[in-house]
């Protein structure tokens, strides 16, 4: 559930009396007027009602949890986050303000709360899934692709035609390796979400790698003809073509998907691949040294790239 579509649902939770709000109102009244402000993108309007229903009863957990949610649609997500932490000290059990602090915490790249967060909403309820999903991204970010896969594993079979969470479990078997599971979800994502441009891609890569070049092609010319230009999709045509020993072919994707994005890091790596594989090291340090500059992933990559830039500089 998305923070936006959850003002839909507020008339379905509050179940406050009716006394007075700050401003005039009940505070029933307030907690509704707020929700069609949201639900109407004014946000401002409904971060006003709610505060006037905190104002008036300060002990209510779902007048700080939806004073937090029109906080974060605001954009103010410090305040969102102390109004959702709030909420749940009041109700420890009110799951979608774990969820929407989870959120909250994403967009203000604090990952270590937002697991922590999110873990409270699985303890709460472990058939939750989108607290599921949530937990199981931030295992995948942290680059613990089968705890990820666990958790969307057990996401998956509640909602059977979410998109998102088809392909990210299928990009955790991919990570940690089992590529026939991988290609299985990453099918059923495009038949989900055919215009699922990183699905299709990746699709594509495993192809690659077992040698079904002809597939592999059509899974990459869907990515483009979604999203053209892409430079990752480019990349993975060269890929393609260097796979098949078309060295002028690769040399030209790369070329083009640089020219779409000078600092995407895996085609200044593939490129000194190839350099380096044509006999050109001046041309593949190069590369590599861009690579260097662009790359924002683990530290063990960057460091074994180095001793290639050193190697080739002592032949």
């Amino acid at each position: 559930m998305t923070l936006s579509s959850r003002w839909r649902v507020l008339a379905l939770i509050v179940t406050l009396s009716g006394c007075a709000a700050a401003g005039g109102g009940s505070v029933e009244q307030r907690l509704e007027s707020g929700s069609k402000k949201g639900a109407e993108g004014d946000f401002a309007g409904a971060v006003e009602d709610f505060r006037a229903a905190v104002a008036a009863d300060d002990k209510s957990a779902l007048a700080h949890y939806h004073l937090g949610v029109a906080l974060y649609e605001k954009g103010d997500t410090v305040e969102a986050i102390r109004a959702l932490g709030t909420a749940v000290k009041l109700d420890p059990k009110l799951n979608d303000a774990y969820l929407a602090l989870g959120n909250a915490y994403l967009k203000n790249e604090d990952r270590k709360s937002a697991f922590l967060a999110f873990n409270e909403a699985v303890l709460n309820d472990p058939n939750n899934p989108s607290a599921l999903y949530n937990l199981g991204v931030l295992h995948y970010m942290g680059g613990r692709f089968r705890d990820a896969a666990m958790l969307l594993e057990k996401a998956q079979p509640i909602r059977p035609d979410d998109a998102d969470i088809v392909y990210r479990l299928g990009m955790s078997r991919l990570n940690y390796g089992d590529l026939g599971k991988a290609a299985e979800a990453l099918r059923r994502t495009v038949e989900l979400n055919p215009e699922h441009a990183e699905a299709w891609l990746n699709l594509g890569n495993i192809l690659t790698t077992q040698h079904q070049f002809d597939e592999a092609r059509k899974n990459f010319d869907r990515a483009l003809a979604i999203r053209p230009g892409w430079s990752d999709g480019l990349n993975s045509l060269g890929i393609l073509a260097d796979a098949q020993d078309k060295e002028s072919e690769a040399l030209d994707y790369y070329r083009r998907a640089l020219a779409a994005d000078p600092a995407n890091a895996r085609v200044h790596l593939n490129l000194a691949a190839l350099y380096e594989k044509q006999s050109k090291p001046r041309e593949a340090i190069a590369e590599y040294e861009s690579f260097l500059s662009t790359w924002k992933g683990e530290m063990t990559t960057a460091e074994s790239v180095q001793k290639k830039i050193e190697a080739l500089k002592n032949r």
